[in-house]
């Protein structure tokens, strides 16, 4: 397994959280960590992939279940924006893994919308989403 987040850009601690969030989620991911990701994603978090939008109850079973096996999830590029109540990181990530037996591995953009909410210490993921490079 292998998790890497390279981040550009906003100010020294701010943008350490925030990279620290995108890393502690591939980590949860690539563990089928759900009490993770229960922690990290916002109650109302919503992702967009290629076969679909699933909201945080959909993520977390799709993330937990045998069906999907992910190897590997490398971040290229990432660049955090820091908007102060929210923060957009974006770039391409490089998937090895399969759904279903169907073959994921490739190259994909994404935009992840990160911000604190209410009296929260640390931010959470809000959304999320992901598209195909071919």
């Amino acid at each position: 397994m292998a998790a890497h987040v390279a981040v550009k850009s906003a100010p020294l601690p701010r943008l350490e959280e925030l990279a620290e969030l995108e890393r502690k989620w591939i980590e949860a991911l690539l563990k089928r960590d759900r009490e993770t990701l229960d922690h990290l994603l916002a109650e109302n978090f919503l992702v967009f992939t290629p076969t679909g939008k699933l909201n945080k109850g959909q993520c977390l079973d799709q993330m937990s279940s045998s069906d999907l096996v992910l190897e590997s999830i490398v971040n290229e590029d990432a660049v955090v924006r820091d908007y102060g109540v929210e923060a957009i990181v974006s770039g391409i990530v490089k998937l090895k893994g399969r759904y279903k037996g169907v073959d994921l591995t490739g190259r994909y953009a994404y935009r992840c919308s990160q911000a604190r909410l209410d009296s929260e210490e640390s931010s959470r993921i809000l959304i999320a989403d992901v598209k195909v490079i071919p």
